[in-house]
C-alpha cells in the first residue's frame, strides 16, 4: 500500500504539470490509457512477491494520479453560476457508480478470482471515462470570471469589459 500511495503522490504531481502544458482532457486521457495498460498487468498477469510490489508504484501513479486533473478539467467545464453544483453533481454520480462496482466485484467474484473481478470492473470504468472525454472540450486555457461564463482568452491578450462579456455569453446561447 505504501508503494501504491507513493506512486499516487508522484502521479498527482505529473498529471498536475502536464495537465498545463497538454491540456487537460489529453492528459486525463492519457492516464486512463495507461491505468487500462497497467491494471492488466497488475490484475491479470501471474504476479506476486516483489514485482508485484514494484508494479504497485506506476499503478499508483496512473490509476490514482489521474485525479489531480479532476479539479481544474471540472472547475472549467461548468458555467460560473452552477460551477459548484455542476462539479459537485459529476464527482458524486461517478463516487456512486463506484460504489455499484463494488457490488459488480463482489458478483463477478463468486465466477471469476477477485483480482480478475476488480481488473475488468476497472477496465469498464477506464473504457466509459475515456469515451466520455473524448465528448467534452478541452478546457486549458478557459478564463475565469466571476459572475461570467467561462470563455475562451482573446486572441490579443487584451481584457474585455463585463458588458462585452456578458455579449459573448449572449452570443454564445
Amino acid at each position: 500500500m505504501f508503494v501504491v500511495t507513493g506512486g499516487s503522490f508522484f502521479g498527482f504531481l505529473a498529471s498536475a504539470y502536464l495537465a498545463d502544458h497538454l491540456g487537460r482532457r489529453r492528459t486525463f486521457q492519457l492516464f486512463l490509457l495507461c491505468s487500462w495498460l497497467i491494471t492488466i498487468a497488475y490484475m491479470f498477469l501471474p504476479l506476486s512477491g516483489w514485482p508485484l510490489v514494484i508494479l504497485g508504484a506506476p499503478f499508483g501513479f496512473f490509476t490514482i494520479g489521474n485525479y489531480a486533473t479532476l479539479g481544474p478539467f471540472f472547475t472549467e467545464l461548468f458555467p460560473s453560476a452552477i460551477r459548484a453544483s455542476g462539479q459537485s453533481f459529476a464527482y458524486n454520480f461517478g463516487k456512486a457508480a463506484g460504489a455499484a462496482a463494488v457490488s459488480t466485484i463482489g458478483i463477478l467474484a463468486q465466477y471469476i478470482t477477485l483480482a480478475e473481478a476488480i481488473g475488468l470492473v476497472a477496465l469498464l470504468g477506464y473504457s466509459i471515462a475515456f469515451v466520455a472525454t473524448l465528448m467534452l472540450p478541452e478546457t486549458r486555457g478557459i478564463q475565469l470570471t466571476p459572475g461570467y461564463e467561462p470563455h475562451a482568452p482573446r486572441p490579443d491578450g487584451g481584457v474585455s469589459s463585463p458588458s462585452a462579456e456578458a455579449a459573448i455569453v449572449r452570443a454564445r446561447r
